[in-house]
């Protein structure tokens, strides 16, 4: 019965129920944390696709490095086969 009551008395006053239970700094309050907690979150996101493409980036430089050395060492071996040739036909 006093709920009735009490939710007449606050209609026409024209609050709502959520005017009652919460002032108006809790709820400012809230969504304060609300905003903070979804920017903090896209950041969080944003540095985990950073990490990512990062990681992508060194994976693709192994790579090189790798095709690089293998280059390297088919032009070494090649240098010593002819230089092997050579001091066969000087001799």
């Amino acid at each position: 019965m006093n709920r009735g009551i009490l939710r007449e008395g606050l209609r026409r006053a024209g609050a709502s129920l959520l005017d009652f239970v919460l002032p108006a700094w809790a709820r400012w309050l809230i969504f304060a944390a609300a905003g903070v907690t979804v920017y903090v979150l896209g950041v969080l996101h944003g540095e985990r696709i950073a990490g990512q493409r990062h990681i992508d980036y060194l994976v693709a430089e192994a790579a090189h490095t790798g095709a690089i050395a293998q280059a390297q060492t088919r032009v070494v071996m090649q240098t010593e086969i002819n230089i092997g040739t050579e001091s066969k036909r000087s001799t």
